[in-house]
């Protein structure tokens, strides 16, 4: 055996092993929302938030819990992918309480719900909503295109007070619709591959823009299947309306979250979200300071589309 071809052996063996593993890219995934005709998809949406409201020396806190469920029905897929879909929402339950109020609210119990009062503003918006179909077309990479508001449904909600935004205005019920949405790129992305998107909200008292940032975690195992993890880093900031009625400040803001998506199937499985924002307000010449600790999740009822 000539000893002296070894070193050499081994150069030739560690070359070619760079050169196979240098064409090997790190694991990418493409993201991408997947539809067929005539599915049904049900989400559920829990909203928990505590507020705390100093007015004049007196503190106020208020807790809200809210759980909406959402149907998706896909009318109908076009050759790219983009789904029409009919979204309704199904039902509403809601409780509200502070020292002053005691709120119950069930769209599947209307007739225990007063006519007057905060009860009855709740029971006027969600009798109008729930019910109701918003059509839109969604993309693969989840683009929200072509959104129709159901008829009449500006005319049935509240409107607002001068200088107050709407309960329910045509852009709030649009993002209402885009709860249960994510957009991805256009390429495939790697773990700690981060992209985003930008939102102006145009309110009675300013413009809010909401900024969010989203972070791929790579794979995760959950009951037997496969998801994919995504960081959710929102970014809210607010430019006031020096002529409205109500001035109001963002003093901090501080929100996270995260996502769980089936890349397989095509669709969110759930997601989770806190945030907490301080502000001052001054309305009709009072200093109000208020402090907001929000959780929302969601999730997909069975996790799998139902025929």
């Amino acid at each position: 055996m000539n000893t002296a071809s070894q070193p050499f052996r081994c150069l030739v063996l560690f070359v070619s092993i760079l050169l196979l593993t240098a064409g090997i890219a790190p694991s990418q995934e493409r993201l991408r929302w997947k539809f067929e005709d005539n599915q049904t998809i049900d989400y559920e949406i829990v909203q928990k938030m505590n507020m705390h409201m100093s007015v004049q020396g007196q503190n106020v806190d208020t807790t809200m819990d809210q759980t909406m469920n959402i149907g998706w029905h896909v009318k109908n897929v076009e050759a790219d992918g983009s789904a029409r879909i009919e979204q309704t929402v199904r039902r509403v339950r809601l409780t509200m309480k502070n020292p002053f109020l005691n709120v119950e609210y069930d769209s599947d119990k209307p007739d225990e719900a007063a006519d007057e009062g905060p009860a009855g503003n709740f029971k006027k918006i969600f009798g109008a909503l729930v019910g109701k179909t918003f059509k839109l077309t969604m993309t693969p990479q989840g683009a929200i295109e072509d959104m129709e508001l159901p008829e009449g449904i500006e005319e049935a909600l509240p409107k607002a007070q001068p200088g107050f935004a709407a309960p329910l205005d045509k852009e709030s019920l649009k993002r209402l619709s885009s709860q249960a949405n994510i957009a991805f790129p256009a390429e495939p992305v790697k773990k700690g591959e981060t992209w985003g998107d930008k939102a102006d909200v145009k309110l009675p008292f300013g413009t809010m823009v909401m900024d969010n940032q989203f972070t791929y975690l790579g794979p995760e195992e959950r009951d037997g299947r496969t998801l994919q993890k995504i960081q959710l880093k929102p970014k809210i900031t607010l430019a006031a309306d020096p002529d409205s009625p109500v001035q109001i400040k963002l003093k901090s803001t501080d929100a996270k979250g995260t996502i769980l998506f089936d890349n397989q199937l095509g669709r969110l499985v759930a997601s989770e979200m806190t945030q907490k924002m301080e502000m001052d307000l001054t309305a009709g010449g009072q200093n109000i300071q208020q402090t907001i600790d929000q959780t929302m999740t969601m999730k997909a009822i069975d996790g799998r589309e139902r025929k």
